[in-house]
């Protein structure tokens, strides 16, 4: 089951309160958010209360910030240039897909030291940048 499948399902198996079930769809959709499809799958299946599910999730932004050093590497190019991206360009310069939410939440590009959430952010912003969602395009400007 993919991510944006489980945000717009209306039915869990073996609930029967709606209010139940919203909770649970809600739940699980903060805690698989930037996981891959496969990590997903394994979350279901072994169910929320036994996933070790912060493990998985470091191991997963670790894997990724070899991919998103890529972008960093582009940025620490320019030099201090603000510049916009379209998401095809940062794909492009990644040579791979971004996800979903990377297109739709401006919170993922955005890193935060305090709880350590989005570490791929870390990239461009330990190297001076801000990331700006802006429709189909992400602006980084120089700090």
């Amino acid at each position: 089951m993919m991510r944006h499948e489980l945000q717009n399902s209306r039915a869990v198996p073996g609930f029967s309160c709606l209010k139940m079930k919203q909770e649970l769809q809600e739940r699980v959709y903060r805690e698989t958010e930037g996981m891959t499809d496969e990590e997903i799958r394994e979350y279901i299946h072994q169910g929320a209360e036994r996933f070790d599910h912060e493990s998985q999730r470091r191991k997963a932004a670790t894997a990724r910030e070899p991919k998103y050093k890529k972008l960093a590497d582009h940025l620490k190019n320019l030099n201090g240039k603000t510049v916009v991206l379209t998401f095809s360009e940062i794909e492009k310069i990644l040579g791979d897909s971004l996800p979903k939410s990377a297109k739709e939440r401006p919170e993922w590009w955005n890193y935060s030291k305090q709880s350590n959430t989005h570490p791929y952010a870390k990239q461009w912003t330990e190297i001076g940048y801000k990331a700006l969602l802006k429709n189909d395009t992400v602006e980084f400007v120089y700090q």
